[in-house]
């Protein structure tokens, strides 16, 4: 009966789909479909409760508060300034909370919509709090929704580990993963990236989890968190690759046992938890069918030509980017700086010395080499959403794009320690003196990525982001002042800063009074202005725009402001007098 209200749920779910919208029926149906479908293959007694330790519940609760320290400690302030992808999110953001429910957000070349919802979702739960607490539609908000899940990665990181290399190396991989500036940077910066690591881990555990007991709970669970993780960015396409190879592994394994029945029931809870997670995706899935080029374009455009020629043999350049990606850990760099820092690989020295032991110990040992062996294979599909840049190899390795693989890569950074402390586990001083070692990296390794989160990262992120909260306060102080809002103007200039993100900071994402004529916008001189004081900010070098002020406003006064976060970011402030204005033609 649960199967059968399932399908007639699903259908609604997907008539009720059309033109990119959520509608409440449509909603509704969707959700009685996944609910309906889980409950009918439920397998009961469910038993998901983690049996875990005293100690290790405290281990991983220390985790936890040191993930979030590294997560939320200044979070205000670094990173600072938004650029024009917060922008575009935060206008998805918008139309959200104006009761505008799109399946899929066909703004800057498309993006799934688990982020904006989650976003959404989190000022409309803060709006109920004191308003000390409440959120805004701003960078803060979409800061802190990353950075929460970035925290709810840990305990799934946790658990892999602990099923694949024990629960010594579970505690260093969750801390590593904690602190690990590849993955805390991404976490903090409010992009969708940040989310993906989390989506991935759980994929991840429960994958494991499914593996090694064959139990169906543990199939649904994957395929509830493998279609959430299609919901929320495009690498999870990955996912379901690493899926196939494990259970594809697995099942093998069985057969040559000469365990056929088993096999095949793997197989069939595999089919469930694919179906699972095609319920999960449905209206997304209806969406796709009627705008698949929306939906495949961003692939399209690094995978094809879409958008530039493959300059080379796709072959090579793919083994080309392959190579470099895997290089990424210890040689290669993200010439990206806004998530990563560009003048290093994505983990730091310690950590890139624990990966290679890790790996030679996984590999080498009788113990775990099956294992490890599909670990490894897992880490190099992961890779896949940066090596198949073809038509643009610069973009690789991109540090963002491979964040599916950080809970194995942190996985592998701890099997050194955990396979010390089992070593010497015999000897009381030995295992002792173990100990003292491990702490010592741990806290080493906590001691560098906060060097390269708290330090490194705004030192090198400032000087290069455009300082648009400093243009809002300046046009914020001449609004307080008395300034005519259709009098305040941002002159566009090449490459400079965006228009929305100083609206964001205004508080009205829509602000839209932008002129200047180096940007194929009507010249700053021709705007129409109401009576009373003007107000125009222009980048130093535009000085076309302020020859051409200063011939209509010639009593008109500027002066050069500084950035206030970082030198370099200095940008024009032209003054114009009532009087001058009211001389004007309005």
């Amino acid at each position: 009966m649960g199967l059968i209200v399932s399908l007639s749920a699903a259908g609604l779910a997907f008539a009720e789909s059309s033109d990119n919208t959520f509608r409440p029926l449509g909603v509704a149906a969707w959700g009685i479909s996944v609910i309906a479908f889980a409950v009918a293959l439920l397998d009961r007694p469910v038993h998901w409760r983690p049996a875990l330790a005293r100690g290790e519940w405290l281990v991983l609760l220390a985790v936890l508060l040191i993930g979030a320290w590294f997560r939320f400690y200044q979070l205000d302030v670094n990173p600072r300034e938004m650029n024009s992808d917060h922008a575009e999110k935060l206008l998805d953001v918008h139309d959200v909370l104006e009761g505008r429910t799109a399946i899929f957000f066909e703004r800057n070349t498309g993006r799934e919509p688990f982020q904006f919802y989650w976003t959404a979702a989190l000022i409309h739960v803060s709006r109920l709090l004191p308003s000390a607490w409440s959120l805004a539609p701003d960078f803060m908000a979409l800061k802190i929704g990353t950075a929460v899940w970035g925290l709810l990665s840990l305990p799934a990181v946790y658990g892999l580990a602990r099923m694949l290399f024990g629960a010594r190396a579970a505690m260093f991989a969750a801390l590593f993963a904690a602190v690990a500036s590849w993955g805390v940077l991404a976490q903090r910066f409010g992009l969708r990236a940040g989310i993906h690591t989390t989506m991935a881990a759980w994929v991840l555990f429960w994958l494991v989890r499914a593996v090694r007991t064959n139990k169906r709970n543990d199939f649904l669970a994957l395929g509830l968190s493998l279609g959430l993780a299609l919901l929320g960015y495009i690498p999870a396409r990955v996912l379901p690759l690493v899926i196939a190879l494990f259970i594809g592994a697995r099942a093998a394994q069985l057969w040559v046992q000469r365990s056929s029945e088993l096999a095949q029931r793997l197989l069939m809870n595999a089919g469930v938890s694919l179906w699972l997670a095609g319920l999960v995706v449905l209206p997304l899935a209806r969406y796709t069918l009627e705008r698949p080029h929306m939906v495949f374009y961003r692939v399209a455009t690094r995978l094809a030509e879409a958008e530039k020629p493959i300059e080379g043999n796709p072959l090579l350049i793919f083994a080309d980017n392959m190579w470099r990606a895997l290089l990424m850990f210890h040689i290669t760099r993200d010439e990206t700086w806004v998530t990563n820092l560009p003048d290093r690989p994505v983990l730091d020295p310690l950590l890139g010395a624990l990966l290679v032991l890790g790996l030679v110990l996984v590999i080498g040992s009788s113990k775990w080499r099956r294992m490890g062996v599909l670990v490894v294979l897992a880490i190099a599909i992961l890779l896949l959403p940066s090596a198949l840049s073809l038509a643009f190899p610069r973009e690789n390795p991109s540090a963002i794009r491979t964040l599916g693989a950080l809970p194995f890569v942190m996985t592998l950074c701890a099997v050194p320690l955990g396979w010390g402390l089992e070593l010497t586990q015999r000897w009381r001083v030995a295992h002792l003196a173990a100990w003292l070692v491990v702490l010592g990296i741990s806290a080493a390794v906590i001691a560098l990525n906060a060097q390269r989160v708290f330090v490194d990262y705004p030192a090198q992120y400032c000087p290069r982001a455009q300082n648009a909260s400093d243009i809002a306060q300046v046009m914020r102080e001449a609004l307080g002042r008395g300034v005519p809002r259709q009098n305040v103007w941002l002159v566009g200039y090449p490459h400079w800063v965006d228009h929305r993100a100083v609206g964001v900071w205004l508080g009205d994402i829509r602000f839209n009074n932008v002129a200047g004529a180096s940007v194929g916008l009507t010249d700053a001189a021709l705007v129409p202005l109401a009576p009373g004081r003007a107000v125009f900010v222009l980048h130093p070098a535009d000085a076309g725009s302020l020859s051409n002020l200063l011939a209509r406003f010639p009593q008109g006064r500027y002066r050069l402001f500084e950035g206030s976060q970082c030198d370099g970011r200095e940008f024009l402030v032209f003054e114009v007098s009532a009087d001058e204005t009211a001389a004007q033609p309005h």
